[in-house]
């Protein structure tokens, strides 16, 4: 249970975040319905969906995931060091 409410609001956060992306306002409707669809997966559907859902988030926001990408913004880059 613990496990299926993480996948979901995983996936949830990143279809919200995709959807605000794009602008367009059906995007918006269309991610509402499938968050609200997602309780109803089984555990194995919830899996391949999250798998499916990082991909399209990548897809949007490619800069984010790409290694070296903030070396050369040196505030990020600073912060980045915090980390460490």
């Amino acid at each position: 249970t613990l496990l299926r409410h993480d996948y979901r609001e995983r996936i949830s956060g990143m279809v919200k975040a995709i959807a605000v992306s794009s602008r367009r306002r059906e995007n918006m409707q269309t991610a509402l319905d499938y968050i609200e669809d997602l309780p109803h997966l089984s555990a194995t559907e919830l899996i391949a969906e999250y798998k499916k859902t990082q991909a399209r988030f990548r897809d949007a926001f490619p800069a984010s995931f790409t290694p070296g990408s903030a070396r050369g913004n040196g505030r990020l880059k600073g912060k980045l060091e915090e980390f460490k």
